[in-house]
Protein backbone atom coordinates (compact mmCIF):
# COMPACT_ATOMS: atom_id res chain seq x y z
CA UNK A 1 0.00 0.00 0.00
CA UNK A 2 1.65 2.89 -0.98
CA UNK A 3 0.20 5.44 2.12
CA UNK A 4 1.14 8.84 0.28
CA UNK A 5 -0.95 8.06 -2.63
CA UNK A 6 -3.87 6.26 -0.42
CA UNK A 7 -3.98 7.31 3.01
CA UNK A 8 -4.98 5.55 6.08
CA UNK A 9 -7.91 6.21 7.97
CA UNK A 10 -7.21 8.98 10.60
CA UNK A 11 -10.35 8.34 12.71
CA UNK A 12 -12.01 5.46 13.19
CA UNK A 13 -15.93 4.49 15.00
CA UNK A 14 -15.51 3.10 18.39
CA UNK A 15 -18.46 1.92 20.78
CA UNK A 16 -19.39 0.87 24.30
CA UNK A 17 -22.53 -0.43 25.43
CA UNK A 18 -23.89 -1.85 28.58
CA UNK A 19 -26.44 -4.15 28.63
CA UNK A 20 -27.28 -5.15 32.49
CA UNK A 21 -23.94 -6.38 34.01
CA UNK A 22 -22.50 -6.86 30.55
CA UNK A 23 -20.23 -4.11 28.75
CA UNK A 24 -20.20 -4.53 24.99
CA UNK A 25 -16.97 -2.63 22.94
CA UNK A 26 -17.00 -2.81 19.50
CA UNK A 27 -14.54 -2.37 16.69
CA UNK A 28 -13.88 -1.84 13.76
CA UNK A 29 -10.46 -4.03 13.31
CA UNK A 30 -10.37 -8.02 13.11
CA UNK A 31 -8.24 -8.48 16.42
CA UNK A 32 -6.02 -11.46 17.38
CA UNK A 33 -6.89 -13.83 19.93
CA UNK A 34 -3.88 -12.29 22.48
CA UNK A 35 -4.72 -8.37 21.29
CA UNK A 36 -8.71 -8.79 21.67
CA UNK A 37 -7.94 -10.28 24.70
CA UNK A 38 -5.74 -7.92 26.15
CA UNK A 39 -8.58 -4.99 24.97
CA UNK A 40 -11.43 -6.57 26.70
CA UNK A 41 -9.04 -7.29 29.53
CA UNK A 42 -8.58 -3.55 29.78
CA UNK A 43 -12.20 -2.61 29.06
CA UNK A 44 -13.12 -5.32 32.20
CA UNK A 45 -11.09 -3.57 34.92
CA UNK A 46 -13.16 -0.79 34.44
CA UNK A 47 -16.69 -2.11 33.68
CA UNK A 48 -16.79 -5.34 34.83
CA UNK A 49 -17.98 -8.30 32.86
CA UNK A 50 -17.19 -7.49 28.85
CA UNK A 51 -17.00 -8.51 25.59
CA UNK A 52 -15.76 -7.44 22.59
CA UNK A 53 -17.12 -6.84 19.34
CA UNK A 54 -15.07 -7.11 16.18
CA UNK A 55 -15.33 -5.88 12.51
CA UNK A 56 -17.68 -3.12 13.89
CA UNK A 57 -18.84 0.29 12.27
CA UNK A 58 -16.40 -0.31 9.35
CA UNK A 59 -12.78 -2.78 8.91
CA UNK A 60 -9.69 -1.40 9.06
CA UNK A 61 -7.83 -4.58 8.84
CA UNK A 62 -5.66 -6.40 11.48
CA UNK A 63 -5.21 -5.58 15.63
CA UNK A 64 -2.07 -7.53 16.67
CA UNK A 65 -0.11 -7.19 19.51
CA UNK A 66 3.65 -5.41 19.36
CA UNK A 67 4.98 -9.01 19.65
CA UNK A 68 2.99 -10.30 16.96
CA UNK A 69 3.63 -6.82 14.98
CA UNK A 70 7.62 -8.28 15.19
CA UNK A 71 6.97 -11.17 14.12
CA UNK A 72 5.52 -9.93 10.58
CA UNK A 73 3.59 -13.29 10.69
CA UNK A 74 -0.13 -12.60 8.56
CA UNK A 75 -1.96 -10.58 11.23
CA UNK A 76 1.32 -8.30 12.42
CA UNK A 77 1.95 -7.80 9.16
CA UNK A 78 -1.76 -6.89 7.95
CA UNK A 79 -1.60 -4.39 11.15
CA UNK A 80 -1.91 -1.03 9.14
CA UNK A 81 -1.91 1.06 12.17
CA UNK A 82 1.81 -0.34 13.62
CA UNK A 83 2.81 -1.75 16.83
CA UNK A 84 0.94 0.46 19.32
CA UNK A 85 -2.80 -0.21 17.66
CA UNK A 86 -3.93 -3.09 20.56
CA UNK A 87 -2.53 -0.80 23.47
CA UNK A 88 -4.21 2.17 21.75
CA UNK A 89 -7.22 0.77 21.02
CA UNK A 90 -7.09 -0.52 24.92
CA UNK A 91 -6.95 3.03 26.06
CA UNK A 92 -9.76 4.51 24.03
CA UNK A 93 -12.30 1.35 24.59
CA UNK A 94 -11.33 1.86 29.00
CA UNK A 95 -12.03 5.79 27.80
CA UNK A 96 -15.58 4.82 26.81
CA UNK A 97 -16.22 2.44 29.42
CA UNK A 98 -15.91 5.28 31.76
CA UNK A 99 -18.35 7.34 30.21
CA UNK A 100 -21.79 4.30 30.00
CA UNK A 101 -23.85 4.29 32.65
CA UNK A 102 -23.20 2.61 36.05
CA UNK A 103 -26.86 1.89 36.86
CA UNK A 104 -27.02 -0.96 34.09
CA UNK A 105 -29.96 -0.14 32.61
CA UNK A 106 -29.44 -0.98 29.47
CA UNK A 107 -28.86 3.08 28.02
CA UNK A 108 -26.83 3.21 24.90
CA UNK A 109 -23.80 5.25 25.01
CA UNK A 110 -24.98 7.48 21.87
CA UNK A 111 -22.06 9.40 21.14
CA UNK A 112 -19.51 7.63 19.05
CA UNK A 113 -15.95 8.06 19.79
CA UNK A 114 -13.89 9.69 16.72
CA UNK A 115 -10.65 9.77 17.83
CA UNK A 116 -7.78 10.68 15.68
CA UNK A 117 -5.89 7.67 15.74
CA UNK A 118 -2.33 8.94 15.31
CA UNK A 119 -2.64 10.86 18.70
CA UNK A 120 -0.23 8.99 20.26
CA UNK A 121 1.91 7.14 17.63
CA UNK A 122 3.29 8.33 13.95
CA UNK A 123 1.93 6.83 10.88
CA UNK A 124 4.13 3.91 9.16
CA UNK A 125 4.85 6.31 6.49
CA UNK A 126 4.72 10.39 6.19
Amino acid sequence: ILYRNYPLPETVQLGAVRLGAVTLGAIPFEATTVAGGRIREAMSREAGRTLLVGLANGYNQYVATREEYAGQAYEGGSTLYGPGTAERLAELMVQLARELPKDGSGKILKRILRERFWAHQEPPIS
